[in-house]
């Protein structure tokens, strides 16, 4: 009898637990009243949603490394989902909003200062009441009120609708498995 063993094994380790768990942690905070977190909220929800579809990505495909980074997240959930041997209709709901989370995320990312113009003659009380309120009589950026409680609910909502949705067909029923860190080898008698 041989003393030797054998192993083999696929270790695999994508970071979507930690994505999933800061964006449980920072949604409570933002529920505690924390407002500001909103603009960062919809930032994590599209780092799971990316996370997710990037490991299946890299289970369903070959070559899924050299090409994912020219990919939008609707092209990747196209190329994944059909390599699973599903269809993927973008205005369906999860997958409709899951895409809009792409786009509120890149208007956080890019930021752009949103300006506006003033040519005026106040007078100095104007100028110390304007002051006090910072009412400058600007341009407000689109996102201050994009970003209600209600919109990003639903953000945060259908990022785990839709790995809940995609997860045990691209993850061949075990997502929370491979998802994980970890490894799925054995060990036997060489």
């Amino acid at each position: 009898m041989s003393d030797k063993i054998r192993h083999n094994t696929k270790s695999r380790d994508s970071l979507y637990r930690e994505i999933e768990l800061n964006l449980e942690r920072v949604c409570e905070i933002w529920l505690g009243g924390e407002e500001s977190l909103r603009f960062s909220l919809p930032i994590l929800c599209a780092a799971k949603l990316e996370a997710f579809i990037n490991a299946a990505g890299k289970l369903k495909t070959t070559h899924w490394d050299i090409f994912e980074r020219k990919l939008s997240f609707e092209e990747k959930c196209h190329v994944v989902l059909g390599a699973a041997g599903v269809h993927f209709d973008r205005a369906a709901e999860p997958n409709k909003t899951a895409i809009a989370t792409f786009e509120t995320r890149n208007s956080l990312v890019h930021p752009k200062m949103k300006l506006k113009e003033i040519d005026e003659t106040i007078s100095g009380e104007e100028y110390e009441r304007r002051v006090a309120n910072a009412d400058y009589s600007a341009e407000r950026h689109h996102l201050r009120s994009e970003l209600t409680p209600e919109r990003v609910t639903l953000l945060k909502d259908t990022s785990d609708a839709f790995v809940t949705k995609w997860g045990p067909a691209l993850f061949d029923g075990y997502p929370e498995y491979w998802l994980a860190a970890g490894s799925s080898g054995v060990f036997r008698r060489a």
